[in-house]
């Protein structure tokens, strides 16, 4: 899977997610960057990195100065997200 396919998968999830339903959303000028987004909840959300290819980096906030990150395939992480 090239890193085109798979943000067509996170723009097609998002797409689909409803008024109130969770999805990754870009939020730099490039393909890079990604937030995990749920409206109308005011918490931390983890981001992904996709600066790498084949490679999502998994940024989840833990606390203000704690977080933990973790490196899934593209097909690892639409298995945890359930995207497809």
């Amino acid at each position: 899977m090239t890193k085109e396919e798979f943000i067509q998968i996170l723009q097609d999830h998002a797409s689909k997610a409803g008024v109130f339903g969770g999805r990754f959303v870009r939020f730099s000028d490039n393909d890079d960057n990604w937030a995990y987004t749920r409206p109308a909840i005011d918490c931390f959300e983890p981001t992904i990195d996709l600066s790498i290819e084949d490679e999502v980096k998994h940024l989840t906030y833990m606390g203000f100065d704690v977080d933990k990150t973790e490196t899934y395939t593209y097909d690892e992480f639409i298995d945890k997200y359930f995207l497809k």
